[in-house]
């Protein structure tokens, strides 16, 4: 049962490590796309940024990420999902003995 339980931890570990990156990356994506519909001049946009100028890559790379991080989440969940029909089969199995 042990097992299960460290599989379960860790699926659940990483449901909300993906969860968080998904969130960051959308915040990313709004950062980027607002960024260019605010009217600010390019020294004000500068040192918003820190001088280093966001580039439509970042973009692409941020919607990338949330998709990633979909992916995974998911991936874990099926994971989780998996553990509980394992721990099931166990009760099962120990209930018949």
């Amino acid at each position: 049962m042990s097992s299960i339980n460290a599989l379960r931890s860790t699926a659940l570990s990483g449901v909300q490590s993906q969860v968080e990156r998904f969130a960051q990356s959308a915040a990313k994506v709004t950062q980027i796309a607002s960024a260019d519909s605010v009217s600010i001049s390019d020294a004000a946009r500068q040192a918003a940024t820190g001088g280093v100028p966001e580039a439509a890559s970042d973009l692409t790379g941020a919607m990338v990420d949330m998709g990633v991080g979909k992916y995974l989440a998911v991936a874990n969940l099926k994971v989780l999902k998996a553990s509980e029909e394992l721990d099931r089969t166990v009760m099962d199995l120990v209930q018949r003995k």
